[in-house]
């Protein structure tokens, strides 16, 4: 499960991700049933952006891949509700799913970049932040859902996220 603290996390990276590149984008963080959990946009963006960026969120939640990967099948009822009441799904560069252990946690869906590349960029970024938090021994998923993270001789418990399964493949 993702939280209102980690969505916000991922967003703020990616925002700065698309500052950094001098550039404006609309950033949306979905569960893995497509329903938003967090949203912003830049100022100056525009407002087709908004739409597009939760489409390619849901997209990626229901592919459990990149929304641009246009070989992936869509699970129109894992996102059933998100669709249902006409949120759209759109398969284009800029929507990657979070992942934990093969578990598709929720997506992130990037729109306004001056190219497809930019908005996955960004969207990658959100991704990598929330990956070193989640590494983080105070905020481990372990200490957030199953009680104390246990460590043995100094090390963690094998119970954490790695970065390598945070980030989906694409």
């Amino acid at each position: 499960m993702l939280t209102l603290a980690e969505a916000n996390l991922v967003l703020a990276a990616t925002l700065s991700k698309a500052q950094e590149m001098k550039g404006t984008v609309a950033a949306s963080v979905c569960d893995a049933e497509g329903s938003l959990i967090a949203f912003q946009r830049m100022d100056g963006i525009y407002s087709e952006s908004i739409r597009m960026a939760i489409g390619k969120a849901i997209a990626a939640a229901a592919s459990k891949a990149a929304s641009g990967k246009q070989s992936a099948v869509l699970d129109y009822r894992s996102v059933w509700n998100a669709s249902g009441i006409g949120l759209p799904m759109i398969r284009r560069p800029g929507g990657l799913p979070i992942m934990c252990s093969g578990t598709v946690l929720g997506a992130i869906g990037v729109s306004g970049g001056a190219t497809d590349q930019d908005d996955e960029r960004c969207a990658t970024a959100g991704l990598e932040a929330l990956a070193v938090w989640r590494l983080r021994e105070d905020h481990a998923p372990g200490a957030m859902t199953d009680g104390p993270l246990r460590k043995r001789g100094g090390r963690r418990a094998a119970r954490h996220i790695s970065c390598g399964s945070m980030l989906s493949k694409r």
